[in-house]
């Protein structure tokens, strides 16, 4: 039970970092967005999303699945 209250920090620590987060401080520009939950993502070029402000974005594994990437924790993306 409290790993599950653990998780449910973190993930709400890292959304609540993301919507903080200044866009201007891009370490690159996205070439491309996604949108999950009527937000919009940056396509990270690496599956860390190093390339990204906080490690948040999307990648696409080898297999073609997408996985939204919240600095430590990644989720994956379901249609």
């Amino acid at each position: 039970m409290n790993h599950k209250i653990t998780m449910a920090l973190a993930v709400g620590c890292s959304l609540a970092a993301m919507a903080l987060a200044d866009p201007g401080d891009a370490h690159s520009q996205p070439s491309s967005t996604v949108t999950v939950d009527g937000t919009d993502y940056p396509v990270c070029a690496v599956e860390d999303c190093s390339d990204q402000p906080n490690q948040i974005g999307v990648w696409t594994n080898s297999d073609g699945i997408a996985f939204l990437s919240l600095g430590e924790y990644s989720l994956i993306i379901t249609p």
